[in-house]
């Protein structure tokens, strides 16, 4: 449930992530900013915090990430 979601997140120190469990009106202008139209999404995020990677995790190959990661 959200309710459990959020204790695990407050829980773990986790206070920098975005809820997108709520109301769909406040979860669908995240998602629209950062071009997600589907579930699942994923996202791949180089350790100097840039997006390499946005779309389902199908089309996420292991010939990308070997190339993202040398």
């Amino acid at each position: 449930s959200a309710s459990d979601t959020s204790s695990f997140l407050k829980k773990n120190d986790y206070h920098r992530l975005i809820a997108l469990w709520g109301s769909v009106s406040a979860s669908q202008g995240v998602a629209r900013m950062y071009g997600v139209n589907a579930i699942p999404h994923t996202f791949v995020i180089d350790p100097n915090g840039i997006i390499r990677f946005t779309d389902h995790p199908m089309r996420l190959t292991e010939s990308f990430l070997d190339t993202l990661f040398q």
